[in-house]
């Protein structure tokens, strides 16, 4: 609680609501840290859909296992990408 009061007490002053009315803008990392938690978010939703593919993950050693992996994510990303494009 102490914490709390110490970090807002420069809000409550004069210049407080001077600060709180200033416009901020994110830097570029950050907006590319929010893009990459969308990509992810939708990445492990689609995870289920090939982890039997790739588990043990021994079986990559087949070229065959791993050339299919690597169809599968270029599907999934390719998907994932065209409806982030589609975004408001």
């Amino acid at each position: 609680m102490e914490l709390q009061e110490l970090l807002d007490s420069p809000l409550l002053g004069p210049q407080g609501e001077k600060m709180r009315q200033t416009s901020r803008k994110m830097p570029e990392q950050y907006e590319q840290w929010l893009d990459a938690q969308i990509f992810s978010q939708k990445a492990s939703n689609n995870y289920a859909s090939f982890k039997d593919l790739v588990f043990p993950l021994s079986r990559t050693e087949d070229r065959s296992v791993l050339k299919d992996m690597w169809k599968h994510v270029d599907v999934v990303c390719s998907t994932v990408i065209f409806s982030l494009v589609l975004l408001p």
